[in-house]
């Protein structure tokens, strides 16, 4: 198992140079989003909502500065317990809370995902918000996962897959397919799924872009021997920017266990 500080660093586009970990807090402090479609999220959660009873519990995983916690606590009502392994990024979170108003509905917690998920129980809705296979593979990471839940309870995976039809050779991302029988072989089944438009990935991406790309340069005036560090994390931004706008499906995808939700199983 890779190392919290290689895992975190993998999740948020460092071409795996954890060298880059610790001004990670600094080149990303103008972005409360990050990555992952809160719209989305929220829209799939609508939908479903109506098969819960009482005040619903939200389990955010890879939770970052907390936003998809604090607007669902604010939309929803919900009691919202987010979990990320960056101490600065809790903090963060944790002040947007008290910003927010919904400090007594949140919960943020600094841990490893990978240890720590088996303190988590019973909880209506799981997301994992862009933050890949943390456990190695979607099979073993959607396993682990969904053990979290209430026996209705549902999991929301925002991430992206490529086309069965592509011919794209990229290592790191699925197909379709593959992601599905992963999915399944944990006894998931897929009810929902709303993709996005890539119109709207590329005006997000140019937004955060030019965000880093600041705070990088700002960093390479102060510290100049470290300027190809920085370079290379720019060049990765471009690098996962393009293939984000012209390779991968951006997905959210809402999957409960089969024994429960087979009757609203979609094609």
């Amino acid at each position: 198992m890779n190392s919290l500080e290689d895992s975190i660093v993998h999740s948020l586009d460092g071409n795996d140079n954890k060298d880059i970990f610790p001004y990670l807090p600094y080149i990303l402090q103008d972005l409360w989003e990050m990555g992952a479609s809160v719209n989305n999220i929220h829209t799939l959660i609508e939908r479903y909502q109506k098969y819960f009873t009482g005040k619903l519990k939200i389990l955010d995983l890879g939770c970052g500065k907390g936003v998809v916690s604090i607007k669902s606590a604010k939309k929803f009502g919900a009691n919202c317990t987010g979990v990320d392994g960056m101490n600065e990024f809790i903090n963060e979170a944790k002040e947007k809370a008290k910003e927010h108003k919904v400090s007594e509905l949140c919960s943020f917690e600094l841990g490893d995902i990978r240890n720590s998920i088996v303190n988590y129980k019973n909880f209506d809705f799981v997301i994992l918000g862009a933050v890949g296979p943390i456990f190695g593979s979607y099979s073993s990471t959607l396993s682990a996962v969904s053990k979290c839940l209430q026996p209705n309870g549902l999991l929301i995976l925002d991430d992206g897959y490529l086309n069965d039809e592509s011919s794209i050779p990229n290592p790191n991302v699925l197909k379709r397919h593959m992601l599905m029988e992963q999915a399944t072989s944990t006894g998931l089944v897929l009810l929902d799924e709303i993709i996005s438009g890539t119109d709207e990935i590329k005006g997000i991406d140019e937004d955060m872009y030019k965000k880093i790309n600041d705070r990088c340069n700002e960093l390479m005036t102060k510290y100049p021997e470290k300027e190809k560090l920085f370079k290379g994390y720019l060049m990765r931004q471009e690098e996962e920017n393009h293939v984000l706008e012209n390779e991968i499906i951006g997905s959210t995808m809402i999957f409960g266990n089969k024994d429960h939700w087979l009757n609203f199983k979609i094609s």
